[in-house]
């Protein structure tokens, strides 16, 4: 392609090195400046807008990270390397990480999507044979070829920019449905305001309430232990050669758990026809709406809905289902791991610092509040649909996120170009 050029990826951009202020001087700490690390955007989206740790101005000017302007790029060095987002705010970060400004002719949007295609091969590059770290040298080795017309670039990252945003989108629709669902949740089963036989507010209309080891809770309600509505049971132990290429079968791992109730079938493993039609395999074959959750590695404590899904799915070990003594308890439970807080809860259960670990036991000891039978149903009715619609939501974004990535590396290659991507859209 004679309007296209080969180019080193670090002709492209600033690299920008960062910093950790002083952890012992709090004066450094909890101000107004948001400071990255790779847990904040270790998720597969494209924005980051919020961080876990915040420093002062102070901390800023004291130490040695750098304040990386809206729009820039941040990627992973150490660690979990390669993850890539783009700065929805002015944000400072580690020195785990690397932020990159795009030169103004490339413009940061383009850079993203060149970055991200490019991944396996800075993959690739990082030294010393495992894949532990990026240097600034591993963007000088990578070479990328690119549009020679600025408009061209531009409408490729627009081109995916528009996927994104629709899949930004639902997902922002979804974390409103999870506000509306625990909001929900609070008010029937924590503040005990469900609707009484006359619909008034339980505990408002004067509802009798009796005492127990967790305060006052409504007559009729017990006290039990979440091991009384649900069992946890870590998945089938797959083995090296039971995975293969591109096959119908996969296999749920820790890696595909996301937070916030998402599981991403993105780049899921495949098994063998073989080892699947094992009796003991098929008991861990999972379905639309399981619930799970990561057990151990970096997601522990990560909690998710299976969204609907085409090729058979099964458990892989270290991720749990749960597996409910009543079917109508899916929405109950699930809501109320996500209103507790109990992704936190948890990782803070697991033990081994490099490789935290939970069991099924721990799981099973949390305490929970059980309503009368009848309040199940009730709930069901209402909570149901905002259920259904996150798990719809999500298979949505599950399509939209492979359509991106199939146009990704074509787009990027110049094997389809601008308007013939668009005519194929259309």
């Amino acid at each position: 392609m004679m309007d296209w050029e080969f180019v080193k990826l670090s002709d492209l951009m600033t690299i920008v090195g960062g910093g950790t202020p002083k952890t012992s001087n709090d004066d450094y700490w909890n101000g107004s400046i948001p400071w990255l690390s790779v847990v904040d955007f270790n998720n597969d989206e494209r924005w980051v807008n919020r961080t876990e740790k915040q420093i002062t101005v102070e901390g800023l000017n004291q130490s040695s990270t750098k304040l990386l302007n809206k729009g820039d790029l941040i990627i992973s060095a150490r660690g979990t390397v390669g993850q890539l987002a783009q700065l929805g705010k002015d944000m400072a970060f580690n020195q785990s990480c690397y932020g990159l400004r795009a030169k103004l002719e490339i413009g940061n949007d383009f850079l993203y999507y060149l970055v991200k295609y490019s991944i396996r091969k800075l993959l690739r590059n990082v030294h010393g044979g495992v894949f532990d770290t990026i240097t600034r040298n591993t963007f000088e080795l990578i070479e990328c070829q690119i549009s020679k017309a600025k408009n061209e670039r531009d409408e490729i990252a627009k081109t995916l920019s528009s996927l994104d945003q629709k899949i930004t989108l639902l997902r922002q629709q979804n974390e409103t449905l999870e506000e509306m669902a625990q909001t929900l949740f609070k008010r029937w089963f924590v503040d005990f305001e469900f609707p009484n036989e006359q619909g008034q507010p339980y505990r408002s209309a004067g509802g009798e309430m009796v005492a127990s080891e967790l305060g006052e809770i409504p007559l009729g309600w017990e006290v039990g232990m979440l091991g009384d509505v649900a069992t946890l049971k870590s998945g089938y132990a797959f083995k090296s050669n039971d995975f293969i290429e591109n096959g119908n079968n996969k296999a749920l791992k820790i890696k595909d758990l996301k937070g916030n109730g998402i599981v991403s079938l993105g780049d899921v493993s495949s098994v063998s026809n073989d080892i699947v039609k094992k009796e003991r395999v098929q008991f861990f074959k999972l379905k639309e709406g399981d619930i799970v959750l990561a057990m151990s590695g970096n997601t522990t404590g990560k909690i998710g809905i299976v969204p609907p899904h085409k090729k058979e799915l099964y458990l892989n070990q270290r991720v749990g289902k749960f597996f409910l003594k009543k079917e109508n308890l899916t929405v109950f439970l699930y809501n109320f791991l996500m209103s507790g807080n109990y992704e936190t809860k948890i990782l803070s259960m697991g033990y081994g610092s490099a490789q935290p670990n939970i069991s099924p036991s721990q799981i099973g000891k949390i305490e929970l509040l059980i309503p009368k039978d009848n309040l199940f149903n009730d709930y069901n009715n209402i909570a149901n649909p905002i259920y259904l619609k996150v798990l719809n939501n999500n298979n949505e974004i599950q399509t939209l996120t492979k359509l991106r990535d199939t146009f990704l590396p074509k787009l990027m290659s110049g094997e389809i170009r601008v308007p013939t991507a668009l005519e194929n859209k259309v």
